[in-house]
């Protein structure tokens, strides 16, 4: 199996702009990155020092208690942050869902917004014309595809997103909790999806609070506590000892 992801010492520094995030953040103790002084300024080690290798083919679980760094690993891999500091390699086509609105226009159709992304994902009319009847089953949505996403709830944004995130069959699909905001049939329709997509040139890395949902779906997971690296290693036994960490912190 090929890397698809190379982490070597990688450290994310995010900009403390706030005296008052800054008062929260050192009152919340042990969750968020760790306040530190940089040239540019008072900064966040949102990450610190990751190594970390990822193969083709996993489907890994990020594991982690608020503000532990999830998301910023997420963004890192997704291009949205660079390395502060150390190297971040990452490998083939990458899709995203990050949230239920980005990318998404409220002023549009469902229709109009899946077109929209597939045109900019590179896809052919013809082939989104193909390929819509499967969206269709996956978000559950029906006749609603035709409303303007202003009429759209959470769940249904989600929906769509999730479609939208898998419209290229991306080589990484990176989610970041928005899977939560939906309901018991769209998540065994995206369990569902997410395991057809998957592959030895397919791979996932996916935060959730859903255990069930990322035991069904992750053969491995990361785990992250105040931008540092726990551990990486399969899904029962470091999903295990974190839960068993949390107690021990309680």
């Amino acid at each position: 199996m090929n890397t698809v992801i190379d982490l070597q010492n990688l450290s994310i520094h995010l900009p403390l702009q706030r005296a008052r995030l800054r008062r929260k953040m050192l009152a919340e103790g042990g969750n968020g990155g760790r306040v530190i002084q940089t040239r540019s300024g008072e900064c966040v080690a949102a990450l610190r020092g990751i190594d970390l290798s990822i193969k083709s083919g996993d489907r890994i679980a990020l594991l982690g208690r608020n503000g532990a760094g999830k998301t910023t690993l997420l963004r890192t891999l997704a291009g949205v942050y660079l390395p502060s500091t150390g190297r971040a390699k990452v490998t083939g086509n990458v899709a995203t869902l990050f949230s239920t609105t980005l990318s998404l226009s409220d002023y549009e159709t469902g229709r109009q917004n899946i077109q929209v992304s597939g045109i900019l994902r590179g896809i052919s009319q013809e082939r989104i014309k193909i390929l819509l009847p499967e969206i269709l089953k996956t978000t559950g949505i029906g006749e609603l595809i035709d409303l303007p996403l202003s009429k759209y709830s959470e769940g249904m944004k989600a929906r769509l997103g999730f479609a939208m995130a898998i419209l290229a069959e991306p080589d990484l699909l990176l989610i970041d909790e928005v899977l939560n905001a939906g309901d018991a049939i769209f998540l065994s329709a995206a369990r569902k999806k997410i395991t057809s997509l998957s592959g030895p040139d397919k791979s996932l890395i996916i935060a959730s609070h859903s255990e069930e949902l990322l035991g069904s779906i992750c053969n491995k997971a990361i785990w992250l506590e105040r931008g540092e690296l726990m551990s990486f290693g399969d899904f029962k036994s470091t999903m295990q000892a974190f839960k068993d960490w949390c107690a021990a912190q309680a």
